[in-house]
């Protein structure tokens, strides 16, 4: 069970990393590009924390 948690946090922490990274240059980061952000990685710490 511990496997399932570390990869869904490994894949929830990628998805928040991509969701900024893959911006294009010059287009501002917007709230609601953070809140999404926010959210995975939340999600990320949370099964994180789970696999113990």
């Amino acid at each position: 069970m511990a496997r399932i948690w570390a990869g869904l946090a490994v894949g929830f922490a990628a998805l928040a990393v991509g969701s900024i990274a893959s911006k294009d240059p010059g287009v501002p980061i917007r709230g609601g590009d953070l809140v999404t952000t926010g959210l995975l990685a939340c999600l990320a710490w949370a099964c994180w924390r789970a696999r113990r």
